[in-house]
């Protein structure tokens, strides 16, 4: 955290990158940035505006080509919801704090910050960019699943047992005041706009389900809640980058305290193929189980699948959530 203003991406220049780079190790005292190059990243990120900076240092010196910085968006809606649940301070104090031990590889953090009163922020991470992706919108394989699901399996097994109370006053618990708060403003905004937007994907049942979702917020809250770990909570293809079998988790900007088994569903049914759900959702739920066992934790299959359907229906706020600002997304957000 910091009293000073945080840096607007027009302030990061050559200098900035200098200093910074030397002060983390990655830039002899004797060598210079001699140029920074900022190009914006218009569609890889819907909460943050990201730049990929490109860094000039004149020849051969051990210093990174290119870096990654991110700050809030300047969309209002999206702003004001990223500020209603404190988005940003969770991404800044997990790579401040946590991502060093984390038991997953992230990006490598050069620089975080964030002015608490406005929620502006900053980070300056390392470009992973070149590392092989996966377009959520056709979906991954049998195989990426299986692996990124060791992968938050590793992670929540991590804070499994361990006693969240420091952890959670800036990772909440998922059925707080906060979300007792947000999540019925942002529903109850989002979905009269899907209903007006895009009529065509609701059926009858699912909107009678969905016009009821307000009266039910608590019950379905608590229900995402115990045996208690830090969720990714987005953990969905476009957060995942693939480094051979190694995977780099990105975006930690949703974390909160809550049952692992939230980002197990989110994954299944927002970044696979309907079909391949449908064929492997039983072994790769076999499969999440057997790797929290491998790393300490045993949690029960009954309980597991009841948390996995509890899961999924907290987790259809979060395609409604940007439906408030549908008519000014891009054409992949929509």
């Amino acid at each position: 955290m910091t009293a000073d203003a945080v840096p607007t991406i027009d302030m990061l220049d050559a200098p900035w990158f200098t200093t910074l780079l030397r002060s983390t190790g990655h830039l002899a005292e004797n060598r210079a940035v001699a140029q920074a190059t900022p190009t914006r990243m218009g569609e890889a990120c819907v909460m943050s505006l990201l730049w990929r900076v490109k860094l000039d240092t004149h020849g051969p010196i051990e210093a990174p080509k290119s870096l990654i910085v991110k700050s809030a968006t300047d969309d209002p809606h999206r702003l004001f919801i990223a500020q209603a649940a404190k988005f940003y301070a969770h991404e800044v104090r997990f790579y401040l704090e946590l991502a060093h031990n984390a038991p997953v590889r992230t990006p490598l953090c050069f620089h975080a910050e964030i002015d608490a009163a406005t929620s502006q922020f900053l980070l300056v991470l390392e470009d992973v960019g070149d590392l092989r992706s996966v377009d959520r919108l056709v979906g991954c394989s049998y195989d990426d699943a299986v692996g990124a699901l060791r992968t938050i399996a590793r992670l929540h097994a991590w804070w499994w047992n361990v006693d969240l109370t420091d952890l959670a006053t800036t990772f909440f618990p998922m059925n707080g005041h906060l979300n007792q708060f947000a999540v019925p403003m942002i529903v109850g905004e989002s979905w009269a706009a899907a209903k007006r937007f895009c009529p065509e994907l609701w059926p009858a049942d699912v909107t009678a389900f969905m016009d009821g979702y307000l009266d039910r917020v608590p019950q379905i809250l608590d229900g995402i809640m115990g045996p208690n770990t830090l969720a990714h909570n987005d953990y969905r293809v476009d957060n995942l980058l693939w480094d051979g079998d190694e995977i780099v988790v990105l975006d930690f900007q949703l974390t909160a305290v809550a049952n692992g088994l939230v980002d197990f569903a989110f994954l299944v049914a927002q970044s696979l193929p309907a079909a391949l759900r449908r064929a492997h959702l039983d072994d790769l739920l076999d499969i999440y189980l057997a790797e929290l066992a491998a790393n300490g934790v045993e949690l029960d299959r009954e309980t597991a699948l009841d948390k996995y359907r509890r899961a999924l229906v907290f987790s259809f706020m979060w395609p409604l959530g940007m439906m408030g600002g549908y008519d000014s997304l891009d054409a992949r957000s929509r």
